[in-house]
């Protein structure tokens, strides 16, 4: 009789053992699955940092206010004269004239971000002399919040076009698999490039 009952004991204890160890298991694998969907986030957030960054950090060069330029803007030849570095500027919506491909012409960038109605989330799209085209190739989607702010030279937050010298991205995603939380950007400030700067 106690033979049985040691061995209805082992078997309780091995049983006990493999929950325990499919438990950890488990969390483990939930912990890994949430540990890669961070690290997956915050490098999708520095890829289309970067690329804004790139552009943004080129923004006014070979650019002189108050001069006309001869540009192809969607597929249209005309004279442009900036009247500042940024054509317009808000939160959603940058748009700077610099020369990004070294031609001696400056370009017009656009980043705008389109919210999407039904989601509530944004997607960001990037053009260069193609803003009134509606093709808009999109680098970056699923953001729960783009902002644009703009500075002065002395840091003050500014709306007037012609007094941006710098400006703040922040970009925030969901972490997929993890809901109540959200990965934002690294607060990023561009300093953007005036006459003397080249």
């Amino acid at each position: 009789m106690t033979i049985f009952i040691d061995l209805a004991g082992a078997w309780i204890i091995r049983v006990s053992m493999i929950g325990v160890m499919l438990g950890i298991s488990v969390e483990m694998n939930e912990a890994l699955y949430k540990s890669t969907n961070r690290a997956n986030t915050k490098a999708y957030l520095a890829t289309v940092d970067t690329v804004m960054y790139s552009d943004l950090n080129l923004a006014g060069y070979r650019t002189v206010v108050g001069t006309q330029y001869w540009m192809v803007l969607n597929n249209l030849g005309q004279w442009v004269t900036p009247d500042a570095i940024f054509w317009t500027a808000s939160p959603t919506d940058c748009e700077f004239f610099a020369d990004i491909n070294n031609d001696g012409t400056p370009e017009v960038v656009e980043y705008y971000a389109v919210k999407n109605a039904t989601t509530g989330l944004y997607k960001m799209t990037r053009t260069v002399n193609d803003w009134k085209s509606g093709n808009y190739p999109v680098i970056g989607t699923n953001f729960t919040n783009v902002m644009f702010t703009y500075y002065t030279v002395t840091g003050a937050a500014t709306t007037t076009r012609s007094a941006m010298a710098s400006v703040r991205i922040q970009l925030t995603v969901p972490i997929p698999g993890d809901s109540m939380k959200v990965h934002p950007t690294d607060t990023t400030y561009v300093k953007v490039m005036s006459t003397t700067d080249f």
